[in-house]
């Protein structure tokens, strides 16, 4: 019998690397319309900094270099540290960072996944709580 919460959820598509001009690059993502969230996946040999701008990147329709630097909104050497030791292995918690860039929010994981929701789908406040209506 195999324990789906030390598993995580399954992988998403990994779109680091490779000819960032390639046709596609939006197919590359996990996109769920009920959220309107867009999820990838990263892993131990993929640096979650450019994970990140790159799936931003993607969503928000904007080449990498024309973003905001990532260091505005975080610090990257942290990211990269509070994330990418957990996805060496199985873990039993759901360790995250979220934040926003390029007025998208960013949520990382610390079992690879990344999911990035557009502003406009954006339904929680600048403290991070859930928006009632």
């Amino acid at each position: 019998m195999t324990n789906s919460f030390l598993q995580g959820p399954p992988p998403a598509p990994n779109i680091t690397g490779g000819d960032w001009n390639a046709t596609g690059k939006r197919e590359a993502l996990e996109y769920n319309p009920e959220s309107d969230t867009y999820r990838v996946s990263f892993d131990s040999d993929d640096s979650v900094s450019m994970a990140v701008v790159s799936a931003v990147a993607v969503v928000s329709e904007t080449e990498p270099m024309e973003l905001p630097p990532l260091y505005s909104v975080c610090d990257p050497e942290e990211l990269e540290t509070v994330v990418q030791p957990a996805i060496h292995g199985p873990s039993n918690n759901d360790g995250h960072v979220r934040f926003t860039f390029n007025a998208c929010t960013v949520t990382v994981h610390n079992y690879g996944i990344i999911t990035v929701q557009p502003p406009e789908a954006d339904n929680s406040d600048p403290e991070g709580e859930q928006k009632t209506e």
